[in-house]
């Protein structure tokens, strides 16, 4: 006889929207207890899933006191002492992580319904895109980078242009200003991981994760060039830059700003090496067939010995 199970949609829904899984208890031989409580700019979290990693590993789910508003219990699963612990929770369908140096004690017992264990998450930060997709920001934690963005370290600045260049990997480390362009989305957020990633060994952004005083005129801030509308770091005549941003401090002399420079791929600066070692002009065209008379200024696809080659 076939039996027929029915899930309804509340618990349908509850098991899509649960990203954790299950501990097998089974897996391991002993267990602490923890008693949490989990905070975001001073405000206690509910309706939330908080559970228990060491790496990629999960060591417990909490489940909600029916006596205590936002006080969860998780029974924390181990082999041996000392095993770090991090915790991620899930919060208005997003994941957010955090490590506050949590370690595993066999038969421990941590924080009680009246006074639980805080865990303290990094709120999300937000950062707002102009009409081309362009941001910038300075994150005090390491954070996932969203699909369908990418984050560009300013590696110099050449002929009023500023040059970038793309940081690669999934997570950009905290506090590394930099530029941000995204796929038309008005704006991004950030989301705090417990990972690691190496910042850019060359980057002439500055960057602040909290509202900084500046003098007028004294830094290049994204914005439009005011005759041009043109986008790029421009002078800024303001004193209060705002929160998780990325600007330029170390103005050239004389400069009123730069516009965003394109990354290169393939192309560089046109230049080759003649049979003495010597460098020589390089001829690059663009689709119609044109030859640039210098190297490439704009992003696009040119042709080189007979190559396509991308700058973007």
């Amino acid at each position: 006889m076939a039996l027929l199970l029915l899930v309804g949609p509340a618990s349908l829904m509850a098991q899509m929207s649960d990203p954790f899984g299950e501990v097998d208890s089974h897996d391991y031989y002993s267990s602490m207890s923890l008693t949490v409580m989990v905070k975001m700019n001073g405000d206690t979290l509910k309706d939330i899933t908080p559970a228990v990693f060491s790496g990629t590993q999960l060591r417990g789910k909490g489940e909600l006191s029916s006596k205590n508003p936002g006080v969860y219990f998780i029974t924390v699963y181990g082999d041996q002492t000392g095993d770090g612990l991090h915790f991620k929770v899930l919060t208005g369908g997003r994941v957010i992580e955090t490590d506050d140096g949590l370690v595993f004690t066999m038969n421990d017992v941590k924080g009680t319904p009246k006074h639980p264990y805080i865990v303290d998450l990094p709120a999300p930060v937000i950062s707002t895109t102009s009409t081309e997709g362009w941001a910038t920001t300075c994150i005090p934690f390491n954070a996932e980078i969203p699909e369908g963005v990418t984050t560009y370290a300013a590696t110099g600045i050449e002929d009023g242009e500023l040059k970038v260049t793309a940081l690669t990997g999934s997570i950009l480390p905290k506090n590394t200003p930099v530029l941000v362009k995204t796929n038309g989305q008005k704006s991004v957020e950030w989301l705090s991981r417990v990972a690691t990633a190496a910042a850019p060994a060359t980057n002439i952004f500055s960057g602040t994760d909290k509202s900084k005083v500046v003098e007028a005129n004294s830094v290049l801030t994204l914005g439009h060039n005011k005759e041009t509308g043109e986008i790029g770091f421009w002078c800024y005549s303001g004193t209060s830059i705002a929160a998780n941003r990325a600007y330029i401090a170390d103005i050239p002399a004389g400069s009123r700003g730069v516009r965003i420079g394109c990354e290169t791929t393939g192309v560089g600066d046109a230049m080759h090496l003649n049979n003495n070692g010597e460098k020589i002009n390089e001829k690059v065209y663009d689709l119609t067939g044109r030859q640039l008379t210098g190297k490439p200024t704009t992003c696009g696809i040119y042709v080189r010995q007979g190559k396509k080659v991308i700058i973007r």
